[in-house]
């Protein structure tokens, strides 16, 4: 709290862009209560200027994409197959792992991985016609609300694979929102790393624990990332410490090619 007000002084409490959750620990040695976590407070120079469009993309992508690459190979175009194999991958991780948040994803179709989303109306019976199921050619189930989109649209929609049916015209269709299209999120409050990743690291560096409580460099790239460090700009980390800001710069140039200082 007194960061923030100091913060708050510097930029203006207008600027207050946020606070992420740093959960780095899973100690319980502390009297009273064993703190789990730090805060990183982030501000802007102007929000007049600085938008806020801080984006980054989703963790555990690859190992989605690979699992799911693996159950079509073992089970072809068995979809409903895929899709339990897919549950039960799933199962094996914790809420803090990052492809737990992506554990909807969980059917896949020629086009990719995907989930059925919503297809209801925004509007109450703005749209009511009737969608036959591919298979049973009976009437389906419609929303209660009328569909999100115009017949047409959705007729297209059909023609292309984009809509998913249950078993029969019972259940509601859904529309097919697909992992490749959302790979990119709004940056994110709470951030799981554990601690003693960069301290075993830059003990393993410097040859000593020189260093008690060094910043994660693979965070701060990735933060870095997402509030959009150009390739050319120059950081600035007033209180180098050991130098985890600098390493954290160097992993972006080495990403992209960038020049950043």
């Amino acid at each position: 709290h007194h960061l923030r007000k100091l913060g708050e002084e510097v930029f203006g409490e207008e600027n207050f862009a946020g606070e992420v959750i740093w959960k780095n620990s899973s100690k319980n040695d502390q009297d009273y209560i064993s703190i789990q976590h730090e805060y990183i407070l982030c501000f802007t120079k102007s929000k007049e200027s600085n938008k806020g469009e801080w984006t980054e993309k989703k963790e555990g992508l690859d190992e989605i994409y690979k699992a799911f690459d693996s159950f079509k190979k073992l089970h072809g175009n068995n979809w409903e197959a895929i899709h339990k194999e897919a549950l039960d991958w799933y199962k094996q991780f914790p809420e803090a792992n990052p492809i737990y948040a992506s554990k909807h994803y969980s059917w896949m179709d020629e086009n990719g991985v995907y989930f059925p989303d919503n297809i209801s109306g925004p509007n109450f019976g703005q749209y009511r016609y009737d969608v036959i199921h591919p298979t049973t050619g009976g009437i389906c189930k419609e929303p209660a609300s009328g569909w999100r989109f115009p017949e047409d649209t959705m007729k297209d929609k059909v023609k292309k694979g984009l809509i998913h049916f249950g078993k029969d015209e019972k259940t509601v269709p859904n529309n097919k929102t697909y992992l490749k299209n959302t790979e990119h999120q709004s940056l994110t409050s709470v951030k799981y790393r554990d601690g003693r990743i960069s301290s075993k690291k830059l003990t393993a560096l410097l040859g000593g624990n020189f260093f008690p409580n060094p910043k994660d460099s693979d965070l701060l790239s990735q933060l870095f990332k997402a509030i959009g460090v150009a390739a050319d700009d120059t950081v600035l980390d007033f209180f180098a410490g050991s130098g985890s800001t600098g390493e954290a710069i160097e992993q972006l140039n080495e990403l992209d090619g960038g020049i950043r200082k």
